[in-house]
């Protein structure tokens, strides 16, 4: 495989399109760092890609709009993978609804969101 040996870091990559790209990458035997806000659907998302694939995976459950735990993160992704490879940026989303019916509340935590990621 040509890309196996490849260290990538994938955003939202517990479910939907993240999962997806995550189990892609993984079935090209790439080493990943994962990190995604729900604990238990990253740890069987992990299990199934470790499963199928036998590759090294390392994972956090995060929010990537608090800075401080992403750069921990990071820094603990390299430190076990060395240099990462590659990144996925796929953490998305919003919050209440469509901007019509969003307070500014939401509004603004989707804005941080789509910020932080995009």
């Amino acid at each position: 495989m040509a890309y196996a040996g490849v260290k990538s870091w994938v955003t939202g990559g517990s479910r939907g399109i993240g999962r997806a790209i995550f189990s892609h990458v993984g079935s090209c035997r790439c080493a990943l760092a994962l990190c995604g806000r729900d604990p238990d659907t990253l740890e069987y998302a992990t299990g199934e890609l470790i499963r199928d694939y036998g590759v090294s995976v390392y994972t956090r459950a995060l929010d990537v709009i608090q800075p401080d735990l992403l750069e921990h993160f990071v820094a603990d992704a390299a430190e076990r993978f060395g240099a990462l490879d590659g990144l996925v940026v796929n953490a998305g989303g919003s919050f209440g609804g469509d901007l019509v019916s969003s307070s500014s509340r939401e509004w603004h935590a989707t804005w941080g969101l789509e910020r932080c990621t995009g």
